[in-house]
């Protein structure tokens, strides 16, 4: 019974995206589609958990629908937290958006992988914080060196830095707004869960986002 509501994703197409921005975005929004998820009454991290599996897995089945993400933000949309990342051997700092993925988030919206991998299903809570930062994230921080492997710090909760390990690097795409930098940060969802998240769904070659929509 959970996983009905979510059989035909409804919620903001972005095709309209590409045009208006008339710019390279850094992902691909035809094809988009998401909605809003409320995790409040789910009972708790496990239950909540279980829910956004079944939805996910229940949502990819359904025809049209090439790959579905969790998530809590999405680029040129509301879910973007600013904060400050820096270098534990390193003084200075950059802004970055920080957003909570899932496992095949960067697929979904179209963001390659430059260098390392991206947020998995292996990256559940009480294994080793990770983070994948966008290439303008790498360059401010460690200049030509490789991120891969190194550690930076981020207050994510609660305002505390903690200390996360750089696991990948994408090519640069947009934060809230066209002008924002594109200085990005993505971070494992199951290692920092939330309790308002995103389906967001890609439509199979051919489709537009329409197709997904009710």
């Amino acid at each position: 019974g959970i996983a009905i509501p979510f059989l035909v994703i409804s919620g903001t197409m972005i095709d309209w995206v590409r045009t208006a921005a008339g710019t390279d975005l850094g992902f691909r929004p035809e094809g988009l589609a998401s909605v809003s998820v409320n995790l409040n009454g789910a009972g708790g991290a496990k239950d909540s958990g279980f829910l956004l599996r079944t939805a996910r897995d229940t949502l990819q089945q359904a025809h049209g629908v090439r790959s579905v993400a969790v998530a809590d933000g999405l680029p040129l949309g509301a879910g973007y937290r600013p904060a400050r990342a820096s270098r534990p051997d390193h003084a200075g700092a950059v802004w970055v958006g920080v957003i909570r993925v899932g496992e095949g988030y960067l697929e979904t919206v179209g963001v390659p992988v430059v260098r390392g991998r991206a947020i998995t299903a292996a990256d559940v809570a009480g294994a080793e914080p990770v983070g994948v930062i966008s290439k303008p994230v790498g360059g401010r921080l460690v200049g030509k060196e490789d991120p891969v492997g190194r550690q930076i710090l981020l207050p994510i909760e609660e305002n505390a830095a903690r200390a996360f390990t750089v696991v990948g690097v994408t090519a640069d795409f947009v934060g809230r707004s066209f002008d924002d930098p594109r200085t990005q940060v993505l971070v494992s969802l199951a290692q920092h869960p939330v309790s308002r998240v995103l389906l967001v769904a890609r439509a199979a070659d051919g489709l537009s986002s329409s197709a997904l929509t009710t």
